[in-house]
């Protein structure tokens, strides 16, 4: 009209700018331990008009390990982001060593992202002491090996750390963070009089 002639402009859909992952790799944990991540995907604003967008999240992993995301979805406004959780475990069985789990986000505009995930297995544990000489019921726990919790057993009764004990308490829990090195106190007490024992037995 009046000799202007109209134009218009498309704008580009929405797409995702960025996934990231928080923490983006485990610490060394045991084969079956099941470890999580946060996964936030952030979408581009192409415009000033906010429009809602749902991302689909997706995960892949090696022979031995699982992973999955809860909720599968989230929904997010251009130029904002949303988070989901990932999950990844591996069996009993599965050997010491890093393993990449690739986490995909999507969207129906079909604007992908991906960023990977390291799962450490570590070593199998291993558990030793040693008597202390000037001290002859103290004893030096020395546990190594992948990051777990443990319980500690003296004379097949679970006994904490750093503390005394009767041997006649076989409820006393105590979990011990591996790898590290723990004193044992073995001491058993009746009536007032307490008597060292000069043996710890470990399992």
């Amino acid at each position: 009209p009046n000799g202007v002639m109209p134009s218009i402009s498309v704008q580009p859909p929405p797409a995702i700018s960025s996934i990231s992952l928080s923490p983006s790799s485990s610490s060394p944990v045991c084969s079956g331990t099941q470890t999580s991540s946060t996964v936030t995907a952030s979408l581009n604003n192409p415009s000033s008009n906010a429009e809602e967008i749902t991302i689909t999240f997706s995960c892949s992993a090696p022979l031995g390990i699982t992973c999955s995301v809860s909720p599968s979805s989230c929904t997010a406004y251009t130029g904002s982001s949303c988070s989901v959780t990932l999950y990844v475990n591996s069996s009993p069985s599965t050997p010491p060593g890093s393993y990449s789990v690739t986490v995909t986000a999507s969207t129906f505009t079909g604007s992908s992202a991906s960023t990977t995930y390291t799962y450490n297995v570590g070593p199998a544990i291993s558990i030793s002491s040693q008597s202390s000489l000037n001290f002859q019921n103290s004893y030096n726990i020395y546990i190594t090996g992948c990051g777990q919790n443990y319980t500690l057993y003296v004379n097949n009764s679970p006994y904490c750390y750093d503390s005394y004990a009767e041997f006649q308490v076989i409820n006393s829990q105590c979990t011990l963070s591996n790898p590290g090195s723990y004193s044992v106190y073995a001491q058993g007490c009746y009536n007032g009089t307490c008597v060292n024992s000069n043996t710890i037995n470990l399992n």
